[in-house]
C-alpha cells in the first residue's frame, strides 16, 4: 500500500510507528527537518522537507504514480484539509483521513472517500472513557 503522511509534530511520528510493515511505502511530508532525521531512516519511509504548501512537488513524488491513503495530521488543521483535498485531486486517492478541530469541516467533508477526525470529539471520547460519572457543574463550592 502507498501512504501519504503529512505532519510536523509527535502525532506524525507516532502514526507512522502505527504503519510501519514491510507491505506499506510511505512517503513522510514534513516541514520540519528533525523530523525526518529520524524517521526518515526507517525502511519503506520516503522522507519530503515541505517548505512551501503551494509547491507542487510535495503532491508529485518520484518514484510513486499512485497513492491509496493520504493521512494528514499537522498541528495546523487548515494545512491537513488542503494537503488531503489536493492530493485526491491530484493522485486521485481513494481514502483521505485528516486531522481536523472544527465540526463544520467535519459536516461538510466527511465521506466515504474523506474522514475528517475531529480533535475536539476525539478528546470529548477519551474524557467520557476516563470519567464515565458526569460532573455535576452546579456543584457550590464549600469554602
Amino acid at each position: 500500500m502507498n501512504i501519504y503522511l503529512y505532519g510536523n509534530d509527535q502525532i506524525v511520528e507516532s502514526t507512522l510507528r502505527s504503519m510501519l510493515n514491510k507491505q506499506n511505502n510511505i512517503v513522510l511530508v514534513t516541514e520540519d527537518q528533525s523530523i525526518l532525521d529520524f524517521l526518515g531512516h526507517f525502511p519503506n519511509v520516503t522522507g519530503v522537507h515541505n517548505l512551501s504548501l503551494a509547491a507542487q512537488d510535495i503532491y508529485n513524488i518520484r518514484g510513486f504514480d499512485h497513492f491509496d491513503v493520504c493521512v494528514a495530521v499537522s498541528n495546523n488543521y487548515l494545512h491537513n484539509l488542503i494537503v488531503c483535498k489536493n492530493l485526491q485531486l491530484v493522485h486521485n486517492v481513494p481514502k483521505a483521513i485528516c486531522l481536523s478541530d472544527n465540526n463544520m469541516v467535519s459536516e461538510l467533508y466527511n465521506s466515504s472517500t474523506f474522514n475528517v477526525i475531529n480533535v475536539e470529539n476525539l478528546l470529548s471520547e477519551t474524557l467520557t472513557a476516563m470519567f464515565p460519572v458526569p460532573v455535576d457543574t452546579n456543584q457550590t463550592r464549600m469554602f
